[in-house]
């Protein structure tokens, strides 16, 4: 009978055997001790926080799992709301003094605006704008300065309906603004009666 040995090599016993001399992979011994073995070697993408800055000042940047073959960069933006802005608080409407408003064709449509600036600075280059879209008129104040933190102030403003508007219910949309991009809007409908 013949008969022959058959020496098979045995790659790897521990990970210590795996190790390649290069500080930015991890390395692995897979099925150890057996002829099966071999030697794995995943990246690191990071061992700290600095590892992970990037060109952008406003992130947030964090290394994850940090010195593992599972570690990666997080570059997140702040919330939105951790940005301080102003807010505008819209305590009252009134139009011509009314709940609901009856006015005739040709008639002025009074608006008045009671406001209050909430956030955490002062207001400038503010507006109002009421339209109502279904006449196609429309009119601005401003822009104007104010309010100022904690500061309610009130505006008025007009704008005359058409006299060959046709009875019914029709809606103003009421618009405040500035120039930084803060903006509430208000509906109201108004009734325009025969004459």
């Amino acid at each position: 009978v013949d008969s022959e040995c058959k020496h098979d090599n045995i790659i790897c016993f521990a990970d210590a055997d795996c190790d390649d001399s290069n500080a930015n992979t991890k390395d692995t011994c897979l099925n150890a001790g057996t002829v099966d073995s071999e030697c794995k070697h995943d990246n690191i993408i990071c061992f700290a926080d600095a590892d992970c800055v990037d060109d952008d000042l406003h992130t947030t940047d964090k290394c994850i799992n940090a010195g593992t073959a599972y570690s990666h960069c997080s570059n997140k933006l702040p919330p939105k709301d951790t940005i301080p802005r102003k807010k505008f608080f819209i305590q009252n409407i009134r139009t011509n003094n009314l709940v609901y408003d009856e006015i005739k064709a040709g008639d002025l449509l009074f608006v008045n605006l009671q406001f209050e600036n909430i956030g955490s600075r002062n207001t400038k280059w503010a507006t109002i704008r009421i339209t109502v879209p279904e006449l196609g008129i429309s009119r601005k104040l401003g822009p104007f300065v104010g309010p100022d933190i904690d500061e309610v102030m009130s505006k008025g403003l007009y704008v005359e309906i058409p006299q060959d508007a046709d009875p019914g219910v029709y809606t103003v949309r009421i618009s405040l603004s500035d120039l930084e991009g803060i903006r509430r809007s208000r509906h109201r409908d108004f009734k325009v009666v025969e004459q």
